[in-house]
Formats: C-alpha cells, structure tokens, sequence
C-alpha cells in the first residue's frame, strides 16, 4: 500500500490536507451519532400524537439500530470493493432522505421507514475508519480512529440535548426540518473534499448473509418487545424467540461455508477480537440504556421522577456529554502512557459505578447528575479505545470488515440491550413505567458493564499505542 501524503486528490483536482479530510470524516460521524438519539426526548410527544404505546415508539431506536447492523458491514465490504468515497457520499444521502421522509410522517410506518434510512448511516464507521488508515500518516492513524469512536456517545449525547431543547416549544417534525441542511452542508463536504481510493477488495457482497442475520435480528426482538403484552413463558414469545434464535444459526452456519461471508465467522474466534466485540457489544447495552432512560426518568412526573420538561431533562446529560468529550480528547495521550486496555477498564468500573448508582440512588437529582457523567465518561474512554485493539489485530485490507463487525456488535447490544430495559419498564404490562420497572431497566445496564470488566481481563495486552495496529510502513502489527 502506497505511503500516504501531506495532501490527496480530490476528484474536481483539488488537494486536501490530512486535516480537511479527518474533520469531515469527524462531521459525518457526528451526523449519524446524533441521529441515533434524536428522538429519544420527544417519544413522549410523538407517542401522544400518533397514538402509539411505549414500546411500539421504542422501534424508533430499534429499527434504527438494526438498519445499522445490515448495512455497516454490507456498506463497509461494498466500499472496499467499489471505492469507499462512492459508499460514504451513498450514505450521507440516506442520512439526508431519511431526515426528509421523517420530517414528513405523522403516523409510526413512516418514521420507523425514515429510522431505517438513517440506520444506514452506520455504515459512516467502516468506511470512515478505512478512508482514515488509508490516507492519514500513520502515526496519526490510532488517535485519529480513537476519536471517530468516541464521537458516537458524544454525538449521542448532543442529540439528545439538542432535540432537548427544540421539542421545548417545536413539533418532532421541526427536529428533522432544522437539522435537513445541516446533513445537506456535510454531504457537501465530502463530495468537495474526500479522495477517491482505489478498491482495497475483489469479490462479491454476501447478500444472504446480510438478509438473514437482520430477519434474525428482527424476530428475537419482536419477542422481547411483545413479551410484556403476550407473557414471557408464553408459547409465542418463547417460540418467536426460538424462530429467530435458528434464523442466527443458519446464519452463522452459512456465513462458515462461505468464502467471503458477510462477517467472517472464523476470525471472531481469535482473542483479540470476539473479546473487543464482546465488550463493544456489552457498551452498546449500556450505552442505549442510559440513552433511553436517563432523560426520561428526568421527565416522569414525582414521586417516581422529576418532573421536567424535555428541556430540563438534557440537563441531565450534559456531565455525560462534557466527560464523554474530555476523555475522547485525552485518549490518545492517556494510551500513549498506560495502554489502551488500562482505560478501557477504567472506563467499565466508571460506567459500572455509574449504572449502580442509577439502580439505587436516582431520587437524588445529584446522584443521576453524577452517575451521568460517570457514565459518559465509561462509554467514551471504552469506544476510543476499541478501534485501537481491533484494528493491532487485523492486516490493513481487512481494517474495514474488522472495525464494521465491531461497531455491528455495539450496535447489536445497543438493540437489545434498548428493548430489554423498555420491556422491563412496563414490566406491569398497563403501559405505565414504574419504580420497580426503572430499577430493572438501569439494572440491565449494570449487568452489562460488570460483565465487561471481567472481560476487560482477557483481552490481549498489547503495550502502550505504539504498538497499534499500523507499523511506520502502513502494515499490521503482527496478531495474537
């Protein structure tokens, strides 16, 4: 692979500088991070206005969710097969066309469509961390994936905020109306200032593979967001979750026969990486989890809650988003001095801490304020470090299948870890949160955290940033 340069070459002929590149890849990231959890601060609007239930409202996350774990990896092969700039300018405008159809709807098939569309703007991390290894110098090459990670909790979080503050006196309709030129500018962007690269790949798209891992995807988690309504030992609900269950076996069966699979199977089973997709997909419980109830909690009307508007909940949030930003900015430097698997322990005791003081010290206002910016501060150190222990285990060529299937397994928790907590929510089955059900839904959530601490343990030590996965010459550092 060549060495690359101070600048690139953009397809008008223009030359654009490392810089350039790295901070529109840095906004269209930030684009589909914010997506994420838009909408989570005006469910309770939209539920009203559309009539929809509590769970039902919650495929507005899920269906996002799996839209990104189908697409990140068929994007992110399609990219290294047909040119990663083509699939990046592809998936900016699914972002801007599902912005457009959500602006429009006002029942749930039409958002839950508009959801979808943005869920494909998942597939910015793949193709974003491989434009990034192929065209940054290499010593800039970890930090700068580290902060692509970081920026999805943070974007998270920022959207929350944001949407915090204009559903205080705007429908959700104005949400996606306001942001549409905002994603229309980054789009923009990278068609003026994005190389084109080369196919890094030969071969072909497994299509099937795509198709069977989202139906079984969609079944386990129709099972759980129906078990409250049809019981959770009833034969429906154990039998829509055993259909979907052999659904995830046939595609993992299918996936070990082909020569170019969708997710490569085998190389999950090396350490350094089923253990860095174990602990993605376990903060991608958490990270959800706290999305979805934090500010909502802040909004149920006392004793239960707190009582505030959507705009008084974002304040909830922002020691999540104010120690999720220091620790993505500090990564790098934190890892060049102790290594990147010491912060991503710390940051599971930090989130874990966190998650216990949600399950047993939320009437205090100080308490959820501090166990926010706990967590925050877990989940943004956890994604910096991430990319750097997958990508110190894998050749360039596969840098964008390896980073996609982690951001897929983030993903993945992220949709069942949302739509456990939902469940246990209404746990009562009348559709009305209670005390007990948010001690459960946050308990998911310390569960998952403790679960990757102990995790943390087995993955590989790999010294100090260094050592990550790129020499001076471009190549791998050797695996496990």
């Amino acid at each position: 692979m060549p060495r690359p340069s101070a600048t690139h070459d953009t397809p008008a002929g223009r030359t654009a500088s490392p810089r350039v590149v790295f901070a529109v890849l840095a906004a269209a990231t930030t684009a589909y991070s914010m997506m994420q959890s838009l909408v989570i601060p005006a469910l309770p609007q939209i539920q009203r206005e559309i009539g929809a239930s509590p769970d039902a409202t919650a495929w507005l996350i899920t269906a996002f969710l799996l839209a990104s774990v189908v697409a990140t990896p068929t994007l992110g092969r399609l990219g290294d097969l047909l040119g990663l700039r083509r699939m990046l300018l592809i998936v900016l405008a699914c972002l801007s066309a599902g912005t457009v159809l959500c602006a429009v709807s006002t029942s749930l098939p039409g958002l839950i469509a508009g959801r979808t569309l943005h869920g494909v703007g998942g597939a910015v991390f793949p193709l974003g961390f491989a434009i990034v290894r192929h065209q940054l110098p290499p010593k800039k090459v970890a930090g700068a994936l580290g902060t692509l990670s970081a920026l999805l909790g943070l974007g998270g979080a920022l959207g929350v905020v944001l949407a915090g503050i204009l559903t205080e006196h705007l429908s959700y309709q104005a949400l996606f109306w306001l942001l549409l030129p905002c994603y229309l500018v980054v789009w923009a962007a990278a068609v003026w200032t994005i190389p084109r690269i080369p196919p890094q790949a030969t071969g072909r798209v497994d299509l099937v593979g795509g198709v069977l891992l989202g139906v079984g995807l969609v079944v386990v988690l129709l099972a759980v967001t129906f078990a409250n309504r049809w019981g959770w030992t009833s034969l429906r609900t154990l039998g829509c979750a055993a259909a979907g269950a052999l659904v995830l076996v046939v595609w993992a069966r299918d996936a070990l026969r082909r020569d170019e699979p969708l997710i490569d199977v085998r190389s999950l089973g090396r350490r350094g990486l089923w253990t860095a997709n174990a602990v993605a997909f376990l903060f991608g419980v958490g990270l959800y989890t706290a999305f979805a109830l934090i500010p909502q909690y802040a909004q149920e009307p006392g004793p239960l809650g707190f009582g505030t508007s959507p705009l008084g909940a974002t304040v909830y949030l922002l020691p999540w988003t104010a120690l999720n930003m220091a620790v993505g900015v500090a990564a790098g430097r934190i890892e060049r001095r102790v290594g990147a698997r010491p912060l991503l322990t710390a940051g599971a005791v930090a989130s874990a801490t966190g998650f216990l003081l949600l399950v047993v010290a939320r009437d205090d206002a100080i308490g959820v304020l501090v166990a926010s910016g706990l967590v925050g501060f877990g989940i943004g150190a956890a994604f910096a470090c991430l990319p750097t222990l997958v990508v110190q285990h894998v050749p360039p060529a596969e840098t964008g299948e390896a980073t996609g299937v982690n951001t897929v397994a983030r993903m993945i928790g992220g949709a069942l870890g949302g739509q456990v907590a939902a469940a246990l929510l209404v746990g009562g089955g009348d559709g009305d949160p209670t005390r007990a059900g948010y001690a459960g839904a946050f308990a998911v959530g310390l569960v998952a955290m403790t679960a990757a601490l102990a995790l943390c343990a087995l993955i590989p030590g790999r010294g100090r940033r260094s050592a990550v996965g790129v020499t001076g010459t471009g190549q791998a550092a050797p695996a496990d």
